[in-house]
């Protein structure tokens, strides 16, 4: 009991501490934004409906405002003319993403190009995506196939529709989407595995929700929510998953190259 005791007096400290230093520290050069209060800084204010908050206090505060999320310092860009100012003029300065605490484990983060640092093995990343992934070459002779999924898809929607069933559109788009890459990609063509794969990434994906420790880094070594634990297991189960297209794949390769050579 005494351990907690302590425990919680060094956090109040802690937090204590972190606000003076916010009282003493750069905030004066941030853009106007509403008075955060100590600790929880301006959740209070933004409510279910966040997006209609932000608008609202962007009337009073302008296209560019600063409010605080706990510990977390964000600046709201709420026109298209500041986003492009941002975005465009100094995009290199503001090229740095903020990483989950969950998409920390094992290292992810570095190594996704989703979240990886702005530096030149991202920009290799990207102008590998840019320029094998998805060039016109690629694209113009994967037509046919993409043009064979968009038909299964609306034959589907079709299908329900005639029987008046009710027709998930989320699902149904996102698992032409997935075929389409695993077949362009992975040569796979298997409903079940692209089923398979749409659950582990949903679970994946699940992992995106608000974490208590993103907010309130103290916490990070409690993990509260559980998310790093849910983190481990789900990406271990869609590396594996994608550890096994690429042997397959591989094994693919392998066997037309025996075949080439066997009549050659």
């Amino acid at each position: 009991m005494d351990c907690v005791l302590i425990g919680v007096v060094m956090g109040v400290m802690l937090l204590g501490l972190r606000w003076f230093v916010y009282l003493q520290g750069p905030w004066k050069r941030l853009p106007p934004g509403p008075r955060p209060l100590p600790i929880i800084g301006n959740i209070y204010q933004l409510g279910k409906n966040q997006t209609e908050t932000l608008r609202q206090l962007a009337k009073t505060y302008g296209p560019l405002m600063s409010i605080r999320i706990a510990s977390v310092y964000t600046v709201v860009a709420s026109t298209p003319e500041m986003a492009m100012e941002i975005l465009q003029r100094h995009g290199q300065v503001f090229s740095c993403r903020t990483v989950p605490h969950a998409m920390d484990v094992g290292g992810f983060s570095k190594f996704s190009i989703f979240f990886g640092p702005a530096g030149k093995e991202w920009r290799d990343k990207r102008k590998m995506c840019k320029e094998i992934l998805f060039s016109e070459r690629c694209l113009e002779e994967s037509e046919a196939l993409r043009q064979e999924m968009l038909q299964k898809l609306v034959d589907h929607v079709g299908g329900h529709c005639d029987r008046g069933d009710v027709v998930n559109i989320h699902d149904a788009v996102f698992m032409a989407n997935l075929n389409l890459l695993l077949t362009t990609i992975f040569s796979i063509t298997s409903p079940d595995t692209a089923m398979e794969l749409m659950m582990i990434m949903e679970d994946f994906f699940s992992l995106f929700a608000p974490n208590i420790t993103d907010y309130f880094p103290i916490l990070k070594v409690l993990d509260p929510q559980g998310m790093k634990r849910k983190a481990e297991l789900s990406l271990g189960k869609l590396l594996a998953k994608f550890r096994d297209f690429l042997n397959h794949r591989s094994n693919a390769n392998l066997l037309c190259l025996q075949m080439y050579i066997g009549h050659s």
